[in-house]
């Protein structure tokens, strides 16, 4: 984190370098995971729910696409949380997983304490999500997440949002992470 001087002379922090906190959750094996899975790699992280009906399945099946043009590439991972914990154990992330074509040890599907996902998705990437605690009706009427996709880099730090429901943002996600690709390989 880089602390700026604003205008005013009041310090406060550049979110232009926000990086992602460590975390502890379970993936979809019922394996430890922590943000080592995306240590020195560009990761693509989204936040969903398995019973999630509107634009979960959309983002998911795009993520597939983006996945299966990086698929040979290791310095790519993707990390999707779950914002249903209690319902998204890993069992259902796992037929999650598969119903989209994640590629093991590529895309990680995670899960764990409700309060750690909520403070990473608020705190971390800077996302909205809300659980409104309604036990009736349709589960998407329970969770208020994003249908943003966000890019990091190897460091950690946020590049970008991007509409996971959106054929153009897709394109977009995928020239800039085309463009960091060639970054790190000028740089190597």
């Amino acid at each position: 984190m880089q602390t700026v001087v604003d205008a005013d002379g009041n310090k406060r922090e550049d979110t232009l370098f926000r990086t992602i906190p460590p975390f502890k959750l379970i993936d979809q094996d019922g394996k430890p995971a922590t943000e080592a899975l995306a240590k020195n790699k560009i990761h693509i992280a989204d936040f969903f729910f398995t019973r999630c009906g509107t634009i979960c399945p959309k983002i998911q099946s795009n993520l597939t696409r983006v996945q299966e043009l990086f698929k040979d590439n290791p310095d790519i991972v993707f990390l999707s949380y779950s914002v249903d914990p209690v319902n998204d154990q890993p069992t259902e992330l796992k037929a999650y997983a598969k119903r989209y074509g994640a590629i093991p040890g590529k895309w990680y599907f995670l899960t764990g304490d409700k309060g750690v996902i909520y403070n990473l998705a608020q705190r971390g990437y800077f996302l909205p999500v809300v659980d409104h605690g309604v036990t009736y009706g349709k589960p998407d009427e329970t969770f208020i997440h994003s249908e943003k996709l966000v890019l990091v880099d190897k460091q950690g730090v946020i590049r970008g949002f991007y509409d996971g429901t959106n054929k153009e943002d897709i394109e977009r996600l995928i020239a800039e992470i085309r463009v960091l690709l060639d970054i790190y390989k000028k740089e190597a």
